[in-house]
């Protein structure tokens, strides 16, 4: 099987010849790794034989003007295009930090800037996406575009405290940015398909929840966000594309609304926030497929036995008919050694074996 076969068997839950896998890293792990034997410049997508590829989506911010506010060695706050001020880690990656500067913080500077969000010039990079969509294409690899979800695009314009008070005071504005923020998406999906881009999926980044659960009640997921997600869903898979949803935290109680709105695959499952593969793959292994769910504290001890424990059981649970990817419950961090990784891997390939011979 190519990648892009294995990949589309596994989101169908179909057989595949062995199991599917991907990976997201922090920027500063090859870094690491590089001192611990890796080779310089490596691409870690191909090192380690990642069967999914993306290209970038669009720019989600009304389009203010950006610019430098403060630098010193260690940071930089920055105004976005969302007119936001964030600090920014030279050092080192992580969330920025909101400073507390924000163009939008009522419904009457939401007006003020709203229409914004409808232009689509400049959003886009169509020559060089496009471009490198097909390159992925033609190197056999499942190709997905990867875009921000407008529940995590409104925080980006008016930041988590004013988001999600209002989604209880004044619901029927937070309702009407999400709207705005899914027409812009049908506008770029639209603009990216008619200028020829390739995708096999679309990876739709939309954090619903944190370690204890949902930013909102479900009740409020269903009536702010999920009729945007139904027809978002529901025009991709109108080109037969299936949908990978990103959505950290701990979201039990939106799986199946999501699947209800069309998801296909949920990723990362994260395990520090009580999601469960063995349980997830009881209860919608017949309807969902599952990428993730490897705990990146216990890879972070680098202790082989507890890595060969945590693997060894997640990829039973995962693998059982099918539809499962092999990922972290989130992204490697540098503090997992470079063989501690490469031992992951060697567990998955000799699980595939035992598999095959069975």
């Amino acid at each position: 099987m190519t990648s892009r076969e294995r990949m589309l068997a596994a989101l169908r839950r179909q057989t595949t010849d062995r199991t599917a896998r991907h990976e997201h890293f922090w920027p500063e792990t090859a870094d690491v790794w590089v001192e611990q034997g890796l080779p310089a410049d490596t691409d870690l997508a191909d090192y380690f034989g990642s069967d999914l590829r993306g290209v970038d989506g669009y720019d989600h911010t009304l389009g203010l003007p950006e610019e430098v506010l403060e630098e010193t060695e260690d940071w930089e706050i920055r105004r976005d295009g969302n007119g936001v001020s964030k600090k920014f880690w030279k050092k080192h990656s992580g969330v920025p930090e909101f400073t507390g500067e924000f163009a939008v913080q009522n419904y009457q500077q939401w007006n003020e800037y709203k229409d914004r969000l409808l232009d689509p010039a400049g959003r886009l990079n169509l020559k060089e996406t496009v471009g490198r969509s097909h390159e992925l294409r033609d190197g056999g690899y499942f190709v997905v575009w990867g875009v921000m979800g407008f529940w995590e695009a409104a925080r980006d314009i008016l930041g988590p405290e004013t988001l999600l008070l209002n989604v209880a005071m004044e619901p029927a504005w937070i309702r009407e940015i999400i709207e705005h923020l899914a027409a812009l998406f049908k506008t770029m999906y639209e603009q990216f398909r008619q200028a020829g881009g390739y995708m096999d999926g679309l990876f739709f980044y939309e954090d619903l929840g944190y370690r204890n659960g949902m930013f909102m009640s479900p009740q409020s997921y269903r009536e702010l966000i999920w009729p945007s997600h139904c027809r978002t869903f529901g025009r991709v898979h109108e080109d037969n594309i299936p949908v990978i949803v990103h959505c950290c935290g701990r979201v039990h109680q939106a799986i199946d609304s999501l699947i209800e709105a069309g998801m296909d695959c949920l990723q990362p499952l994260e395990a520090k926030a009580g999601m469960d593969l063995g349980e997830l793959k009881a209860r919608y292994g017949d309807r969902l497929s599952l990428m993730g769910n490897i705990d990146v504290t216990v890879l972070r001890t680098n202790d082989k036995d507890a890595v060969y424990r945590e693997v060894t059981n997640k990829l039973k649970a995962g693998t059982e008919g099918s539809g499962y990817v092999f990922h972290s419950d989130h992204s490697i961090p540098p503090e997992v050694n470079l063989e501690t990784y490469r031992f992951c891997l060697e567990l998955v390939e000799e699980f595939d074996r035992q598999h095959a011979r069975e």
